[in-house]
């Protein structure tokens, strides 16, 4: 309803990394996991896509579905920008914020050097917070390294962003609550989850 179209695509790899991409993915996950303070999350991004230039002239050959764990959960295109997401569990390990940076910067690697001239957006996301005060300062290590709103989103700043509206997390849970008092679905439910006929 918001003007996005679901890509039913995975987003693909080079089957071959080449070398020039190898190196830099390697600089910036180093620069950012020792923060340094040498690149940011834009900075990353806008450097990903600068070395993928090289391949407008010369096109990567053969794409293929990236390794397990590596791919993209949800694809959605508007105005020529393409989104990728990958939902979270709410109370990650810092060893996890660090696994998710990489998947960040190879989503733009894997992007970029078959859409050299395309437009990305890549982030993480926690469909709700679990915390009664903010997000990043009770998760484990300040969420180090992700950025905030750069790289990952919290709630509704997801929630609003895909829906246009706001508040939009609250409407979801008023429209579970409405659907438990109504029993709509209930008999799916039990059976779904506990194996029950009715």
């Amino acid at each position: 309803m918001n003007g996005f179209n679901i890509k039913d695509d995975d987003l693909q790899c080079p089957r071959i990394m080449p070398a020039t991409l190898v190196n830099m993915l390697q600089i910036l996950t180093e620069s950012r996991l020792n923060q340094n303070g040498q690149y940011s999350a834009e900075a990353c991004h806008s450097t990903i896509k600068q070395v993928c230039q090289q391949f407008i002239n010369v096109p990567i050959p053969l794409f293929s579905k990236p390794s397990r764990g590596n791919g993209v959960d949800i694809w959605l295109e508007k105005d020529g920008i393409n989104y990728f997401f990958d939902t979270k569990t709410v109370q990650p390990n810092v060893a996890d914020f660090k696994k998710y940076l990489g998947q960040l910067l190879n989503w733009y690697g894997y992007y970029y050097s078959r859409y050299p001239t395309g437009t990305g957006f890549a982030r993480m996301i926690f469909p709700f917070n679990p915390y009664n005060g903010d997000f990043w300062r009770c998760s484990k290590g300040k969420g180090r390294p992700l950025e905030p709103i750069n790289e990952a989103l919290v709630e509704d700043e997801f929630w609003n962003f895909i829906s246009g509206e706001e508040n939009t997390f609250d409407l979801i849970k008023e429209g579970f609550i409405e659907l438990h008092d109504e029993g709509v679905f209930q008999n799916e439910f039990n059976q779904l989850f506990y194996n029950e006929n009715n």
